[in-house]
């Protein structure tokens, strides 16, 4: 069989995430395809999820990450893959719903969100402060 001929040695990806880096033996960690910008200057890492983010836009949206970026810019032993901190989080898979909303804004006045996005607007919004985010939670209850 000709090398042209030969079929691909991998099948193609149908997940939302990308394997991303082991920690040598341990479980390999997925990055996020929608949320993984190559020009993002954090890494949230929420179980074995990883997002890379922008500070800027978190810094911006939250009191609470804005003073965790300045804690981490003195600290000498934080964890920095690709040349980005790694910051960990035990949020779950609401950190998703919460980065989406960062990132994409508030929902148009027609638009309905599901029960799921908006118990993670009203607790990730409380736990980061994050009061635009809370409020318009509570608006649409």
């Amino acid at each position: 069989m000709l090398a042209a001929e030969q079929p691909p040695l991998k099948r193609p990806r149908t997940s939302d995430y990308s394997e991303g880096q082991s920690s040598g033996t341990g479980p390999r960690l997925l990055r996020s395809k929608e949320l993984w910008f190559e020009d993002g200057s954090v890494i949230i890492q929420v179980e074995l999820t990883q997002f890379r983010v922008h500070k800027t836009i978190l810094a911006r949206s939250s009191s609470i990450f804005s003073h965790v970026f300045q804690l981490g810019e003195q600290s000498a032993s934080e964890v920095v893959v690709d040349g980005c901190p790694v910051v960990h989080v035990t949020d779950s898979v609401e950190m998703r719903q919460f980065l989406l909303l960062l990132y994409d804004q508030k929902y148009g006045p027609d638009e309905l969100p599901t029960f799921t996005q908006i118990a993670a607007m009203l607790r990730l919004g409380r736990k980061y402060d994050v009061e635009t985010l809370y409020q318009e939670a509570l608006r649409r209850l």
